[in-house]
């Protein structure tokens, strides 16, 4: 199979998810990742991670 196969086949079968599902693909990598670059893929630290040092 090709990479073009591959991927035409990802789009047609990723499924519709419903709420919250499209709101936490975009805010949790904030939370875990808090700026870090992974898999080449950078992301930002959310303001509430970065309000405060402590940890839990």
């Amino acid at each position: 199979m090709t990479r073009t196969q591959i991927a035409m086949l990802d789009e047609v079968t990723k499924p519709a998810l419903n709420f919250p599902a499209d709101i936490n693909a975009h805010l949790s990598p904030g939370f875990i990742y808090a700026g870090a670059t992974v898999d080449g893929q950078a992301t930002q630290a959310l303001p509430l991670v970065t309000a405060s040092s402590v940890r839990y």
